[in-house]
């Protein structure tokens, strides 16, 4: 395991549970493989629980990237995948008022039932905001419209990825025991394991494309100047990991979330250097 954690109480715990996460990811594939295989869990400055307790069960948390080799594709189902990520687009007017904003809102809500989204803005830590930016070092100062969101037409459906009952592979999971602990991998492997990979890396174009219909839908295609960031930090990078809130490709600068309220940074990576944050 890679720890690039803080080390605060909280994560030494969770680093425990991802330490036999990592094993039992290392000793299914090499069971399906017939062949010694490996696994590595890269676990993030910010690891923490998820509000899925399903995904605590099946040994997977959020802050932390998780790879494994096989000859035999498999997915464990307990990371319960999506895609998820941010979008900022700056606008070339600004919106008048908070009143104006809400109004907006509230139309993009009713036009949703005509098409063939689900409005998900509003759940768990998902989010529509607008607001100005002066002074930066990393964007334009200007006024921007930002995102946050998962495809929820690919959720608990039929044709989701959520491990939901009697979905379209709901019946080929197995399940991997550990024999010392009560810990376990739920899993589905072979055409099934390939159609699901494929299927999540599709998400990540297609969650992209979903949040530039929002924005176009909430302000109009005029009022956008540009899109100056769309990055996914859930999903599956290749069909043999998964990201569980981390961005995983290159960009000149990323988003910081913090809490309803708070303010949200823009962050410059150095994409060679250590784990130092400098403000």
């Amino acid at each position: 395991m890679i720890n690039l954690t803080l080390n605060d109480e909280t994560q030494v715990e969770i680093l425990k549970h991802l330490s036999k996460t990592e094993d039992l990811l290392t000793r299914l594939a090499t069971k399906l493989s017939g062949s010694e295989q490996a696994a590595e869990i890269y676990a993030m400055p910010d690891l923490g629980f998820p509000s899925n307790v399903q995904r605590i069960h099946g040994g997977f948390f959020t802050g932390a990237y998780y790879k494994w080799t096989t000859t035999v594709p498999f997915t464990p189902v307990d990371v319960t995948l999506n895609s998820c990520g941010i979008s900022l687009f700056k606008l070339s007017a600004p919106i008048s008022s908070e009143t104006e904003f809400n109004a907006l809102v509230q139309k993009t809500i009713d036009v949703v039932p005509k098409t063939t989204y689900v409005w998900n803005f509003a759940t768990g830590n998902h989010f529509i905001t607008y607001g100005e930016v002066v002074g930066s070092s990393v964007v334009p100062d200007g006024y921007y419209l930002m995102q946050h969101s998962s495809a929820a037409e690919f959720k608990k459906q039929y044709n989701g990825l959520y491990p939901a009952k009697d979905n379209w592979f709901y019946d080929s999971i197995e399940t991997f025991k550990d024999e010392d602990s009560p810990r376990y991998l739920r899993y589905i492997s072979g055409s099934k394991a390939e159609l699901f990979a494929k299927k999540a890396l599709m998400l990540q174009e297609y969650n992209k494309v979903r949040h530039q219909f929002f924005a176009h839908t909430l302000v109009g295609s005029n009022r956008i100047d540009k899109e100056v960031l769309n990055v996914q930090h859930y999903g599956m990078p290749t069909p043999t990991s998964v990201a569980i809130g981390c961005q995983w490709n290159a960009k000149d600068f990323y988003v910081l979330l913090t809490a309803p309220g708070k303010p949200i940074f823009f962050i410059e990576p150095e994409l060679t250097g250590k784990n130092v944050i400098q403000s």
